[in-house]
């Protein structure tokens, strides 16, 4: 470090080498506090067995993933069903997003907080077992 750029870095302030949308705490306009990212994996099964219900599986598989990239940050998808994103939303707002895009008595979704027990569930899943894997999921 030169003694031109700290003397620089105390008059102005520290600068940045990212944009600002991509740093990771992120002002939130209604409290003006700073939150940080939350990282969420997605995932889900939209039956196509049923032509007759509407919107088909096409329909609510594409609303479900305009629910991503509409409120990603940035996303990860490898996999049809699995998606892993971040956002500035919490689990609270984002899972009712979901939950309109599907239909409950044949798809199902589970959205996760990445590093943390915060998870939910909702829609048809015959399996119970999943919460002896992860008994601190709540159903919505």
């Amino acid at each position: 470090m030169s003694a031109v750029w700290l003397e620089e870095q105390a008059r102005t302030g520290p600068v940045f080498d990212y944009p600002a949308a991509t740093h990771p705490f992120v002002a939130s306009p209604t409290r003006g506090t700073i939150v940080s990212n939350i990282a969420y994996w997605l995932n889900f099964r939209i039956e196509d067995n049923d032509v007759a219900r509407k919107p088909n599986q096409k329909r609510r598989y594409e609303d479900l993933v305009e629910i991503v990239e509409e409120y990603a940050l940035t996303w990860w998808r490898q996999s049809p069903s699995l998606y892993i994103f971040d956002t500035n939303v919490d689990i609270e707002h984002m899972a009712p997003l979901f939950k309109k895009c599907i239909n409950p008595e044949c798809d199902f979704f589970i959205l996760g907080q990445l590093g943390k027990d915060v998870v939910k569930i909702y829609g048809k899943y015959n399996d119970k077992d999943i919460f002896k894997v992860m008994p601190y999921m709540e159903e919505l």
